[in-house]
């Protein structure tokens, strides 16, 4: 709930090739859905937002719930789970390296920024306003592998 908290995230190669594709993020604290026995799960699936605001476990603060980077292509995607996803353009974009397989997140609750970095660099703030709990997440879909490590290794 405070603090910065960094995680590196890695891909296999391939990822993003048409094959597969890898979504990191950060997104709140959901007790119990591990033990659901999904076969997937998207929190940006606006089926699925009611549901989800009624887990909150009154650690949340604001409205920024949920927030996804695509590794291959640079986008970023947030949601307050009570309307319509939001996407956003983010200054640092065009110098984001599509081929590269790593990168840094930095969650900085002091001052509710998430930002992501490449090659020891930042390259931008991805979005604001974050404040309360989160966890890392990462997502693969299709063939290959991903990781993530606590801490910036770029």
């Amino acid at each position: 709930r405070a603090g910065k908290h960094w995680a590196t995230f890695t891909s296999s190669p391939g990822v993003g090739t048409g094959h597969s594709s890898q979504i990191v993020g950060v997104v709140r604290p959901l007790p119990g859905w591990d033990k659901r026995g999904l076969e997937d799960f998207d929190p940006s699936d606006v089926d699925l937002h009611e549901e989800l605001l009624r887990e909150n476990t009154g650690r949340w603060e604001g409205d920024v719930h949920y927030c996804s980077f695509t590794m291959e292509s640079g986008d970023f995607l947030w949601s307050a789970w009570h309307d319509k996803n939001k996407c956003k353009n983010w200054e640092g974009r065009d110098n984001f390296d599509t081929d590269d397989e790593m990168i840094g997140m930095l969650l900085d609750l002091d001052n509710g920024a998430l930002s992501v970095y490449q090659k020891g660099k930042k390259l931008g703030t991805l979005k604001d306003g974050l404040a309360g709990e989160y966890c890392w997440t990462a997502w693969l879909f299709g063939v290959g592998h991903s990781s993530i490590e606590r801490g910036y290794n770029g």
